[in-house]
């Protein structure tokens, strides 16, 4: 029995590092609109510029790789959470209680694309 790839994504969590790179919009645009019913993504995203990840995840989410999800699901920033974070830091840099109560209990899945 073969499932397709929206069937494996449903009501799974996933944990994206290198978000903001060219590969990981692509992978958030494929993940947010061939498998509408993945429940969560994360985003690990370095503050930089003084811009916080979050103000970084609503840049990327400007690119018109996201225009075709923007038509058919105008909420679709709802199933993403941006995670302040940094690859080259103990525990990326994540407050252990963040790890522990929420990305530990409940991602599925990581997709490791930082340089």
């Amino acid at each position: 029995m073969s499932i397709t790839i929206g069937q494996y994504y449903k009501d799974k969590n996933i944990f994206i590092t290198g978000a903001t790179g060219f590969v990981g919009k692509l992978l958030i645009e494929k993940l947010l609109y061939s498998c509408d019913k993945t429940s969560k993504i994360y985003c690990l995203i370095r503050e930089k510029n003084g811009f916080t990840a979050e103000e970084r995840l609503n840049e990327i989410l400007s690119c018109k790789v996201f225009d075709k999800i923007r038509k058919r699901e105008p909420n679709f920033k709802e199933r993403l959470c941006a995670i302040n974070g940094n690859i080259f830091e103990t525990n990326l840099s994540i407050p252990a209680a963040q790890i522990e109560n929420e990305l530990s209990d409940n991602v599925h899945i990581v997709f490791h694309l930082a340089g």
